[in-house]
């Protein structure tokens, strides 16, 4: 250094604040936190600023920030939902919300105890499921958007079809089995029917269906089915015997 001068330092503070950003479930004003969803920060420009965070169980994440003009996303079920620009203040992102009731139905009639699946309308299965209950229904409180339902009958799959549920509304969604009587007669020879045997059903692949009945006093035992692939399993004196693979609804007798 020169002869008499003196060496300076410049310290530059820029002040950080705590912002805490929640992720709120809105249905018809019922608020309820969305955990485990992640939020990433922007510049209220668009530029990302490589910070994220997964919200807790309150739906909160808590980021430390410069003053400036930023904008969070928050990705939910594989949506994406903006905040307005905030300057280093508490912000909340609101995700509009539905309760969608699946009905799983056989006969035109709903079927309880049947397992649903949530997928969205590009296929991608959700992690949300459910069974239905006495009623046949399933009940789901979702993001409003596309979906597709599935429930899985009598070892079958059975889908919706693409559905568009509406914010801040009940949404009926059906889920039809299709279904058709299925009756196999079970005889010694032509005219001789064996009465008593049972009848075991199963899916094509060989998965016992948990259903079975007895042949009646004409060899016949009844099923009432969903649409899909079965094979029947015959047990009488110690042996078992299978009939071929049948469809429903395009063969009904056997």
């Amino acid at each position: 250094p020169l002869a008499g001068s003196a060496d300076t330092e410049a310290a530059l503070t820029i002040p950080h604040q705590a912002v805490t950003v929640t992720l709120t479930g809105d249905y018809n004003g019922d608020d309820r936190p969305l955990a485990d969803s992640d939020i990433y920060l922007f510049t209220e420009a668009g530029s990302y600023q490589n910070l994220s965070a997964a919200t807790d169980r309150q739906g909160k994440v808590s980021f430390d920030l410069p003053p400036g003009s930023y904008k969070v996303r928050g990705d939910h079920l594989g949506r994406e939902y903006w905040s307005e620009a905030f300057d280093q203040a508490d912000t909340t992102v609101v995700v509009e919300e539905v309760m969608a009731q699946v009905a799983v139905i056989l006969f035109d009639q709903p079927i309880e105890d049947v397992p649903v699946y949530i997928f969205d309308a590009q296929g991608t299965y959700l992690g949300i499921d459910g069974v239905t209950t006495l009623d046949g229904h399933a009940a789901f409180r979702l993001p409003a958007g596309d979906y597709n339902c599935r429930a899985d009958y009598f070892g079958n799959q059975y889908f919706s079809g693409p559905t568009t549920l509406i914010a801040h509304q009940e949404n009926p969604v059906k889920i039809s089995t299709g279904g058709g009587n299925f009756a196999l007669t079970v005889e010694m020879s032509l005219g001789q029917p064996l009465e008593g045997v049972n009848c075991f059903l199963f899916s094509d692949g060989g998965a016992y269906l948990g259903h079975q009945t007895a042949t009646d006093a004409y060899g016949a035992a009844g099923f009432e089915l969903a649409d899909g692939a079965y094979k029947l399993r015959i047990d009488h004196m110690g042996y078992q015997y299978w009939t071929q693979v049948f469809e429903i609804p395009d063969q009904n007798t056997m």
